[in-house]
């Protein structure tokens, strides 16, 4: 993930970001947004969790002053469009047609009106000594910016709508990844370095037959839809109802998954294992 770079001379008075110390330490905004997006050809769904530890931010959004703005913007079409509200949680729809493959999104909070005497004790001390009666911003002031999140597009219905990917600094690069089922999505739990290595892979996801693909399919996605597959029965999390109208839409019964969970998963992801082998075959001949 990237943060946008800002300077002095561009934000004279305090910027809440990751990159720098406008606010004291403990101090924080960042987005959870799932690392993909569903679609059905005609609109994408986009869901976002804010959080905000800002007092004197949430003083503002809560009064109106100001609200959470997402940027969308696609490499791929030029499109660039934005998603706004007052709301932590937020769910949205954008036309499909204006982006194609992956788009990336930055979370921000901006002003909705003329903020006087913008100054509080969260501010690192130096602004007060600059500006003891605080700063006076317009609208459309950027008052915090945090990394941008690279978005892929998947079909509505797709194992891959159910899962995120998450690093988790706790995890030994020797270590095999974490699958975990107890929130809304499925969550694959892996080091800094292995979600690197995941993501170079992701930027051949539009070959289907590069092995690479398929060797992070079967190692990765497999095990954690095998995973939720076999705790179908114990969960009764949102993902849990897609995963069984998955199921039924290939024919599998319930029974069934549960007496072979690792092998309705191979065939929910459309046997990523065979297609991973006969991508050597087809380079051998």
């Amino acid at each position: 993930m990237a943060t946008p770079a800002w300077n002095n001379r561009n934000f004279p008075y305090p910027l809440l970001s990751p990159v720098n110390d406008d606010y004291q330490q403990g101090v924080e905004f960042h987005a959870e947004i799932p690392e993909n997006a569903e679609t059905d050809g005609k609109t994408i769904l986009l869901k976002i969790a804010y959080q905000n530890t800002s007092s004197i931010l949430n003083y503002l959004i809560t009064h109106g002053k100001a609200h959470y703005c997402l940027l969308i913007e696609c490499v791929a079409t030029k499109q660039r469009s934005r998603c706004t509200g007052s709301d932590t949680y937020q769910s949205h729809q954008i036309p499909a047609k204006e982006y194609a493959g992956s788009f990336t999104a930055t979370p921000y909070i901006i002003a909705t009106e003329p903020i006087s005497g913008f100054t509080s004790p969260e501010h690192n001390p130096e602004y007060s000594e600059i500006k003891p009666s605080g700063f006076n911003l317009p609208v459309g002031a950027i008052l915090a910016v945090s990394h941008s999140h690279q978005i892929s597009l998947i079909p509505s219905g797709s194992p891959y709508s159910i899962i995120d990917i998450v690093t988790d600094p706790n995890i030994a690069e020797n270590l095999p990844p974490i699958v975990e089922t107890d929130h809304d999505r499925i969550r694959i739990r892996i080091s800094l370095r292995r979600k690197a290595q995941v993501e170079a892979i992701r930027q051949h996801r539009n070959n289907p037959h590069h092995p690479h693909v398929r060797g992070l399919f079967s190692s990765l996605y497999v095990p954690a839809i095998t995973t939720g597959i076999s705790r179908l029965a114990e969960s009764t999390n949102s993902w849990t109802h897609s995963l069984r109208q998955m199921l039924e839409s290939k024919g599998i019964s319930l029974d069934k998954a549960a007496e072979d969970p690792v092998y309705c998963a191979q065939i929910l992801m459309d046997d990523p294992a065979g297609q991973f082998i006969q991508t050597f075959d087809r380079d051998e001949q």
